[in-house]
């Protein structure tokens, strides 16, 4: 190449093509070294799903367990963590994998490229999310060519890296319905907006953090609040009702002819013990959520930040929500981004909160990113920080997000989930190399977490702060230099990569 054309090439204003290529052929190499458990038990419920449906089972669904592979953990897994909207989705997505496993009489945990494509939904709707961040990039007035770098720094992210390319983490599909939300709300489209909402609140109900604010700014009449609420929630209240009832009377159902055929009576069967059990799976769903968005006792100890007494995420959010019905004016669309950022960092900082989640945080900081050009070095910085930190925190606390057991899921022949190797998959990873190092300089690995913990907390509060609307000053006619802007996002990238590696520090330690 031409010292000219390199230089027409540094200083093109839009992404490369050969960016693209390395970003995504980047994750999906390291991608495939990776099975996080979670993936596999949620395809599995997938797969669960057109069983029930086919077989007249599907008001017992979350009773029902996957028989696909025999001698698996997934065999003697019954029910599910997750509301059923979640489930549908993944349901979708696999159903060529349900054929398959009719046609074949494999389990699509059998085979490496059969696992390599349960995790595509994921790739899916991460290309989704990136799309919707342009998109919304554009609405909020950032120039095309602009925009579609938002795209590119939400996928070559760390915390992308960390969630989607090694976790496989699916939160990233209520982030995309989120995000759709916002669209539909900064577009004026009613429908769009509640109806998005209302899927991604059933898909994981992070998204009532947002879906509350806005609609606060939106409406003050409290029986149109009340309305909207309503429309908001029925994504996940009416399978919720529909397993309550029909769940009931299935296994009631099922009894009496129990009953009937060993020569008792029907009426012998009581209802409402069998209604209570039926009951227990909407209570056990329920106790899921709550017990993960509302830490209590020691879980409160994983939190960035804390009370004693009260969880700090109903401070923070309780202050969010009166200020967003006070506020009587029509409020910027770039501070509503900044508004859904604030939201979600309070969210992220107050709770116990699982690695895979702070994917729904990202698309936020990355708009905020391009809304000002001219700080796009020292925003970086800020969002590096806070990025590595989390990586690293939670690598600390969550051993086997970064351990041999990733590789081994994905790679061993028995195809087959194992409690035993899981013990000894986690002796080998990150955590160890830390634990090491701190007994030879003095420091604890929980000191090495609260430093990490910090970078966090400051990393992420800085960003805000930096970029208050009216507060910061606006770039205006800013010229960027798209060269030095690769330089630095090069180093970002490389950095990712370094964290969609982690879990080869275990391989490594393993064969040494």
């Amino acid at each position: 190449m031409s010292k000219e054309k390199w230089k027409a090439y540094l200083n093109k204003k839009a992404p490369h093509k050969t960016e693209w290529v390395l970003v995504i052929l980047a994750g999906m190499i390291l991608g495939s070294l990776y099975l996080y458990n979670d993936i596999a038990f949620t395809s599995s419920c997938g797969v669960k799903f057109w069983n029930c449906l086919f077989s007249g089972k599907l008001p017992i669904f979350y009773w029902e367990g996957y028989q696909g592979a025999e001698g698996s953990i997934l065999e003697s897994s019954m029910g599910g963590s997750y509301d059923f909207a979640l489930y549908f989705m993944f349901a979708l997505y696999n159903f060529p994998t349900w054929i398959w496993e009719k046609i074949t009489g494999f389990s699509f945990m059998q085979f490496i490229a059969s696992r390599e494509y349960i995790k595509g939904i994921v790739w899916v709707f991460s290309g989704i999310c990136a799309y919707l961040i342009y998109k919304l990039a554009e609405v909020c007035d950032v120039e095309k060519e602009e925009a579609k770098w938002g795209a590119l720094l939400f996928l070559s992210s760390a915390i992308f890296f960390y969630t989607e390319v090694i976790m496989s983490g699916y939160d990233v599909i209520s982030a995309s319905f989120t995000l759709l939300g916002i669209y539909g709300y900064l577009k004026k489209n009613n429908k769009c907006f509640v109806i998005s909402f209302s899927l991604a609140i059933a898909m994981k109900m992070f998204a009532v953090w947002i879906f509350i604010p806005l609609l606060l700014l939106k409406e003050k009449r409290i029986w149109r609040i009340l309305v909207y609420g309503v429309e908001g929630l029925a994504a996940l209240v009416v399978p919720k009702i529909y397993f309550a009832v029909a769940s009931h009377r299935y296994i009631v159902n099922l009894m009496i002819e129990y009953t009937v055929a060993a020569g008792g009576k029907a009426e012998e069967v009581q209802d409402s013990s069998y209604g209570n059990a039926a009951n227990g799976i909407i209570d056990h769903a329920e106790a899921v959520v709550n017990n993960a968005l509302f830490p209590t006792g020691k879980e409160a100890e994983y939190t960035f930040l804390t009370m004693d007494t009260l969880p700090l995420v109903f401070v923070g959010m309780f202050a969010i929500w009166i200020f967003c019905y006070l506020y009587k004016r029509e409020m910027e669309k770039r501070q509503i981004i900044y508004l859904c950022a604030v939201s979600m960092s309070t969210f992220i900082l107050t709770v116990k909160l699982h690695p895979q989640w702070s994917i729904i945080l990202v698309p936020y900081l990355v708009l905020i990113i391009l809304f000002h050009p001219g700080r796009m070095k020292e925003n970086l910085i800020l969002e590096s920080v806070f990025s590595l930190g989390f990586v690293l925190n939670k690598a600390i606390f969550y051993k086997w997000t970064c351990n041999l057991n990733l590789i081994e899921y994905m790679t061993m022949p028995q195809h087959t989930f194992s409690y035993a190797l899981e013990e000894g998959g986690s002796a080998y990873g990150f955590s160890h190399y830390v634990a090491r190092l701190g007994e030879k300089i003095g420091i604890s690995e929980d000191n090495f977490a609260f430093l990490f913990k910090a970078a966090v907390v400051v990393g992420l509060i800085m960003f805000l702060i930096w970029n208050y609307p009216g507060r910061a000053k606006e770039d205006g006619d800013f010229k960027v230099d798209f060269a030095k802007r690769r330089q630095w996002l090069l180093v970002r990238f490389g950095i990712s990569c370094l964290v969609g590696m982690l879990p080869m520090v275990g391989l490594i330690q393993y064969l040494a």
